[in-house]
C-alpha cells in the first residue's frame, strides 16, 4: 500500500480548499495523522477479512 499511495495528495484532496489555510507544519501533521488513520483502517479490515473468511 505504501509505495502506491501519495498520502500528501490524498490529505490535500480530503481537506479541499482548507488545505490552503494550513501552514507547512500543519500539513505535515495532518498528512501523518491521515496516514495513520488509513493504515489502522485498512489493517483492521484486512485482519477481519482473513479471520472471517478462513477456509
Amino acid at each position: 500500500m505504501l509505495p502506491y499511495f501519495n498520502f500528501t495528495h490524498m490529505t490535500k484532496l480530503a481537506l479541499a480548499r482548507d488545505w490552503r489555510n494550513t501552514t507547512p507544519a500543519q500539513q505535515k501533521i495532518l498528512t501523518d495523522e491521515f496516514h495513520a488513520l488509513l493504515m489502522r483502517t485498512y489493517s483492521k479490515a484486512l485482519t477481519e477479512y482473513r479471520t472471517d473468511h478462513r477456509l
